[in-house]
């Protein structure tokens, strides 16, 4: 069942929802809101394309950097897309 546009969480809260999904590593939470052509640049990376590259990517990442947790500041908030510029901490 679809939700109408008055159901659906706004950009801002979507994306804090999605990160903290992938602070505390709940990457099944995190797949919920990932389309499956979803883009996600990580520095030296690169690009990833794909909901199943990206969840893969961060279980790796996650893996090897078990502390690894992100900050974001807002950059823009459009109608369909969030952009954001993370900041990766390791404690």
């Amino acid at each position: 069942m679809s939700k109408t546009i008055e159901q659906l969480p706004s950009n801002r809260e979507l994306a804090h929802t999605i990160f903290t999904a992938m602070n505390s590593r709940n990457l099944s939470e995190l797949e919920n809101y990932l389309a499956e052509d979803a883009l996600f640049d990580f520095p030296g990376a690169g690009e990833l394309e794909g909901r199943k590259k990206i969840l893969l990517f961060l279980k790796v990442l996650f893996r090897k950097y078990p502390r690894l947790a992100f900050t974001t500041h807002p950059l823009a908030w459009l109608a369909k897309t969030v952009c954001t510029s993370s900041v990766p901490w390791f404690f």
